[in-house]
């Protein structure tokens, strides 16, 4: 079973898990980026995560919710938990200092395996992927992605409407 799964995945699949390796590696050293950089990644990984649920579900009333439930939930509990760190704000040069972190690497993963995982199984027509469950659990999952990412856009967007961050030595 494991062979016909790998033997059916498509092509990009690989360069497409090297990519996001890489992208979350970068994400783990300490680096400074412009403004609208910050936005970027958090921006594309909901939209991955929306067309994940899309995919697979359609826009389908269960899908929608669920997918809906997990961005809020996710995005409360990031946001009051375990806030996106930002080290320093320079407003003239709209430039910020992040630390580095290994949680957009892990949530990138995490989204890769639930990607290739649903998709896998949505294409082997397993007879689960038809369930209210199914759908539920992995469109709350997409949801809850969604809602981790852009915990960092409304930081960075709570951060520039505030006063100008100063690194504390």
């Amino acid at each position: 079973m494991l062979a016909e799964i790998l033997r059916d995945t498509p092509l990009w699949t690989i360069p497409g898990l090297l990519f996001l390796i890489f992208l979350g590696y970068v994400q783990s050293k300490p680096r400074t980026i412009s403004r609208g950089r910050a936005y970027i990644l958090p921006l594309v990984m909901v939209a991955l995560s929306v067309n994940g649920v899309i995919s697979a579900f359609g826009l389908t009333g269960l899908a929608v919710i669920g997918w809906a439930i997990g961005a809020a939930v996710a995005l409360a509990a990031r946001i009051t938990l375990f806030p996106p760190r930002v080290s320093a704000y320079d407003k003239e040069a709209g430039r910020f200092s992040l630390p580095g972190s290994w949680i957009p690497f892990y949530l990138l993963m995490a989204l890769f395996i639930t990607k290739y995982t649903v998709g896998g199984m949505l294409a082997h027509h397993y007879p689960v992927t038809g369930t209210t469950e199914f759908v539920l659990g992995a469109s709350l999952m997409y949801g809850a992605f969604s809602g981790m990412f852009f915990s960092v856009a409304v930081v960075v967007w709570r951060v520039i409407r505030g006063p100008a961050l100063e690194i504390a030595r």
